[in-house]
Order: structure tokens, then C-alpha cells, then sequence
């Protein structure tokens, strides 16, 4: 849903900065369907730091 937000904010930024020529104001419906499991999430969650590192992570996993 702030993801949905943010993109509106942009859309606004480039309207107001003449990037865009038009606004809409339309709300799309975005719908994100989780399918992992609660042991990929501990799979993931046991991950150490150093690796995280390596993979790319954020340490504000």
C-alpha cells in the first residue's frame, strides 16, 4: 500500500516539474500475494551477517 503511495508522490514530482504532462489521481489496486512458508522465513531470518553481506542484504533484514 506506501508503495502505492510513493509511486503517486513521484507521479506528482514530475507533474509539478513539467516531466509529465498529465495527473491522475486514480487509486490502482495493487494486490501482493505472500506464498512463503514460515520455514523460509527462519531459513532466511538464520542467515548470518557476514553472509547477508556477501549476498547483498541489508543488515536491516
Amino acid at each position: 500500500m506506501e508503495l502505492c503511495y510513493l509511486l503517486k508522490v513521484r507521479e506528482l514530482a514530475h507533474y509539478l516539474t513539467s516531466k509529465k504532462e498529465k495527473l491522475d489521481f486514480v487509486k490502482p489496486e495493487y494486490e501482493i500475494e505472500r506464498i512463503y512458508s514460515y520455514d523460509i522465513r527462519q531459513k532466511i531470518l538464520s542467515i548470518s551477517y557476514v553472509d547477508r553481506k556477501k549476498l547483498g542484504f541489508s543488515k536491516a533484514l
